[in-house]
C-alpha cells in the first residue's frame, strides 16, 4: 500500500494544478467560453479538479467502510 502522506501530497498538487488550470484556461469574455482557445486549458483544469476530488472522496469511503 502506498503511504497515504505521499497520496496526500498527490492529490494536494493535481488540485492546484488544476485551478492554475482552470484560472490559465477562463477567459475574460465568460460569453466566448467555448469559442476561446484556452477553453481547453480550462476543461482540462475542470476534469483534473474532479479526478483529485473523486480520488479524495473513494479514500474517505474506503476509510469509513475498513472500520
Amino acid at each position: 500500500m502506498t503511504n497515504p502522506f505521499v497520496l496526500e501530497l498527490l492529490r494536494q498538487l493535481l488540485r492546484w494544478f488544476s485551478v492554475w488550470l482552470i484560472a490559465a484556461g477562463l477567459p475574460a469574455p465568460l460569453a466566448a467560453v467555448l469559442e476561446h482557445p484556452e477553453a481547453v486549458a480550462f476543461t482540462a483544469g475542470l476534469i483534473s479538479l474532479a479526478l483529485a476530488e473523486t480520488g479524495w472522496l473513494i479514500a474517505k469511503v474506503r476509510q469509513w467502510l475498513a472500520r
